[in-house]
């Protein structure tokens, strides 16, 4: 009777401990998890970026083309960018 009791005790003393720990990690997880959906976000626009750049030097892309679409990734880059370092 006496360890059943100690048992419980140390289990009771567990899970008291444990819970916020528990609790405050699912609150972390989710931010943690919208970061790297960011960071993922932004190494696949440089690796466009980078296949813009190669098919614009082996010339199967036009330079106003080229110019065009350059622009518009690095404003999305930049913006990806902004908005990593001002959540984090």
């Amino acid at each position: 009777m006496t360890v059943a009791i100690g048992i419980l005790l140390v289990i009771a003393v567990i899970v008291s401990i444990g819970y916020p720990l528990f609790k405050s990690e699912s609150r972390i997880a989710p931010r943690e998890e919208q970061r790297q959906k960011l960071q993922l976000k932004k190494e696949a626009l440089l690796a466009q970026m980078e296949e813009l750049e190669l098919d614009f030097k082996r010339g199967s892309v036009l330079g106003e083309v080229y110019r065009e679409l350059r622009s518009k990734y690095g404003h999305e880059l930049d913006a990806l960018s902004k908005s990593i370092q001002k959540r984090w």
